[in-house]
């Protein structure tokens, strides 16, 4: 399938401890004090979870230490490119003997932020055969060349299903708990102002139109537009970019911006224009209105296959987009594990992994200015990211790169989608 990522095993996977909190219950139950499971769980809901610890002589790093109460099966972690199909042990929970204590420590550097869920498996359901959007999943993770055990991606698969948010954490983002750790850098573009705070000031609200038979939303700011931002997955912008433009424009990051977020199809539609589709780019670059700006005051961004048609349309109309913004942009493309290509590929059906990379190395040309970031916890797109990256920086582009410590993650990109909106406007 070469529309879907490469199946790689994490060649470093996070290093799997005993929490010191955890240690010290494991310690009370063996001195008999009968108490310390429920005075555990008083603790861990005062505090909220994950629990992070300090590594004594590790200051680079914290013990975080996922939990889940009650009765189950098993119970997996499914963190954001820090757990793995491939390394199944290493995501299950282990339970403390006796207890409804189920838990998993990582050692994690302490710059990540990250969203995750949890899933349990119900008690005396192991073994049942796979069923529906599980069975799919499982489907297209083996066509697509996953080295993980059968077993193991099914159970990931149902995970996928099944994973609901952490119940003690309360900081959570489209259904996902999030966690960042204290070297997190600040999001504080997404904290409403002052003004913006005030009950008396409504932040302003994209207006949804239909062009050429899409859905864009249209947001404009409170006084005169001097340049445009096209944003793709736009539906994934609605609550947060007002807020974060409306900061940016008020301290004077960024010019006043009128953003063009452009809704994604469903999944076939959304992966064949996302995947450097000519007749998608003439659509940003002629169907969307320009506002009159000049390209260098109109940027297109995205995330993900976004991302790599981002920057795809910035090279292919440079009369139009004189910057993009590529946050995890999918810079493997297409994927050459032999496979069925539902998502179909066209004329590109022939095309070799990284095209975007070696399309720009025999053009001779590359955007002007560019945004691109990338997650250290993203194994599969690290190495793609950064030999795009050097395509760019010999092609003559002016490249703001960036590589955070998370993974292929919205928790992530919503706050350093300012960081390059800043870049690629200064």
């Amino acid at each position: 399938m070469r529309n879907v990522p490469p199946q790689l095993p994490c060649p470093s996977p996070p290093e799997v401890l005993t929490g010191r909190r955890v240690a010290a219950l494991a310690a009370d139950l063996r001195a008999g004090r009968a108490g310390a499971p429920d005075a555990f769980w008083a603790e861990a809901a005062a505090r909220g979870t994950p629990l992070v610890e300090e590594i004594p002589g590790d200051p680079g790093h914290r013990a975080v230490t996922f939990l889940w109460r009650g009765a189950a099966e098993d119970v997996l972690v499914m963190a954001n490119k820090l757990t793995d199909p491939g390394l199944l042990g290493a995501s299950l929970m282990e339970r403390l003997d006796g207890t409804d204590v189920w838990h998993r420590t990582y050692r994690i550097r302490s710059g990540w932020r990250g969203s995750y869920r949890l899933a349990p498996r119900a008690p005396g359901t192991a073994g049942r055969p796979l069923g529906g959007e599980a069975a799919r999943r499982r489907d297209a993770m083996l066509a697509a060349g996953s080295p993980a055990p059968r077993a193991a991606i099914e159970r990931w698969c149902l995970g996928l299903t099944q994973a609901v948010a952490d119940p003690l954490n309360p900081r959570t983002l489209n259904g996902h708990s999030v966690a960042e750790l204290p070297d997190a850098p600040p999001q504080r573009w997404l904290t409403p102002g002052p003004h913006r705070s005030d009950p008396g000031h409504r932040t302003a609200r994209p207006e949804r139109r239909t062009i050429g038979g899409r859905t864009v939303w249209r947001l404009r700011p409170d006084r005169r537009p001097e340049g445009t931002l096209v944003l793709l997955d736009g539906e994934c912008w609605l609550d947060d970019l007002p807020v974060l433009l409306g900061n940016l424009t008020e301290a004077g990051a960024v010019p006043p911006l009128t953003a063009l977020l452009v809704e994604a199809g469903p999944p076939p539609a959304r992966i064949r224009d996302l995947t450097c589709d000519d007749a998608f780019v003439a659509f940003l670059a002629d169907g969307l209105p320009s506002g009159d700006h000049p390209p260098v005051r109109t940027v297109v961004a995205g995330q993900s296959l976004g991302g790599l048609t981002a920057l795809y349309a910035a090279h292919r109309r440079p009369d139009r987009f004189g910057a993009a913004i590529a946050q995890s942009g999918s810079f493997w493309w297409p994927n050459e594990s032999p496979g069925p290509d539902p998502g179909g590929l066209g004329d590109r059906g022939g095309a070799g992994g990284e095209w975007l990379t070696a399309e720009l190395a025999a053009a001779g040309r590359v955007p002007a200015r560019a945004y691109v970031e990338v997650g250290t916890y993203e194994w599969a797109l690290l190495d793609p990211t950064r030999r795009l990256r050097d395509a760019l920086c010999a092609g003559g582009c002016e490249l703001t790169y960036r590589e955070y410590e998370g993974g292929h993650d919205h928790a992530c990109w919503r706050g350093s989608l300012a960081d390059g909106l800043i870049a690629v406007f200064s």
